[in-house]
């Protein structure tokens, strides 16, 4: 359907659990590891079908740092073959709180660890999330830029459309 209106899907989120429940991910969270996996599979069937390069990853709230790491190179071995890259997105506090990645340096931090033999994990940079987060947002841009997999643009302070209304001068920040 999507391509006969010319779309593409860019991108879209593995399986965040439980949403209802509360849950936003799966890829941090302790004794969930079979579950994240079958949501991979799940991922890697939609992503070969959609003709999706790109999926992101949800940490989950709270969570285990070497769970996410564990299953952040599952995904990347995965979907690697596949053509398709795992992005990880740092979301703010006021947003998700407890959300287990929740700064840019710590995104960039996993980035680093996280082997990537046949796959790209990037960074999925949200203007949104980043100007909450650390302002800042021509700087973070051109600090980030060689990790950066995907840019996803909404306003703020509300995460409405990237207009006059909103605090960031987004016409600047699509010439960066």
């Amino acid at each position: 359907r999507l391509k006969g209106e010319g779309l593409d899907c860019v991108l879209f989120n593995l399986p965040a659990g439980d949403w209802r429940g509360g849950e936003r991910g799966l890829a941090a969270l302790p004794g969930r590891e079979e579950e994240f996996l079958r949501s991979l599979q799940q991922g890697a069937d939609y992503a070969e079908r959609l003709g999706c390069s790109r999926v992101h990853c949800l940490a989950g709230l709270l969570g285990s740092s070497e769970i996410y790491r564990s299953n952040l190179q599952k995904a990347a071995e995965v979907l690697g073959p596949l053509g398709v890259e795992v992005l990880i997105e740092p979301i703010n506090q006021r947003s998700m709180p407890n959300y287990h990645l929740n700064s840019f340096g710590q995104a960039e931090r996993f980035l680093a660890e996280v082997s990537r033999p046949n796959a790209e994990v990037k960074l999925l940079f949200d203007v949104f999330h980043c100007q909450i987060l650390h302002g800042d947002l021509t700087m973070n841009l051109r600090k980030y830029a060689d990790i950066i997999g995907h840019v996803q643009v909404a306003g703020v302070p509300d995460r409405g459309e990237p207009d006059a209304r909103q605090e960031v001068n987004f016409k600047h920040l699509f010439e960066v």
